[in-house]
C-alpha cells in the first residue's frame, strides 16, 4: 500500500509541477493535484479513507520566510507569477498508520518552470 501511495503522489505531483507551465490559479492548482490523487486506481487498498488526507495546502510560497504567499489552496485569493519561488508537495496520512509526502521548490518562469530541488525521488522510508 505504501509503494502504490508513493507512485500515486508522484505522479500527481509531477503533473501538477507540469501544470504550473500554463495555470496561474492556485485553487485550480490544489484541486488537479487532490483529484490526480483521489481517482488514482493504485490507491484502491485505500478506499475506507478520506483521499486525498493532506490537511496542509497543495503548496505555497518561499522566500525570506520557508511559508509565504502565494498558498496554493483551495482557499486561496492568489495568483501565481512569474519568478516566485512555490512548493508542490501533496501528501497521504493514514490516522494512526504512516503518513507520507513529497515536495519540491519550483520556480516558475513564462510559461515553464524550474524544478530547484537537487534530491533523489526514490522512495525513503524512515523508523
Amino acid at each position: 500500500e505504501m509503494i502504490n501511495t508513493y507512485k500515486t503522489l508522484l505522479n500527481a505531483q509531477e503533473k501538477t509541477i507540469e501544470r504550473l507551465k500554463t495555470d496561474n490559479n492556485p485553487v485550480s492548482i490544489d484541486q488537479y493535484c487532490r483529484k490526480l490523487i483521489t481517482d488514482s486506481t493504485d490507491l484502491t487498498d485505500l478506499t475506507d479513507y478520506q483521499l486525498p488526507s493532506y490537511p496542509h495546502s497543495t503548496g505555497h510560497g518561499v522566500g525570506l520566510q520557508i511559508h509565504e504567499f502565494p498558498k496554493i489552496s483551495f482557499t486561496s485569493t492568489d495568483v501565481l507569477l512569474p519568478n516566485q519561488v512555490v512548493t508542490i508537495e501533496p501528501g497521504v496520512y493514514l490516522e494512526e498508520k504512516w503518513g507520507m509526502r513529497i515536495e519540491d521548490t519550483i520556480l516558475l518562469k513564462v510559461k515553464e518552470v524550474e524544478v530547484l530541488t537537487k534530491f533523489t525521488k526514490r522512495m525513503l522510508i524512515l523508523p
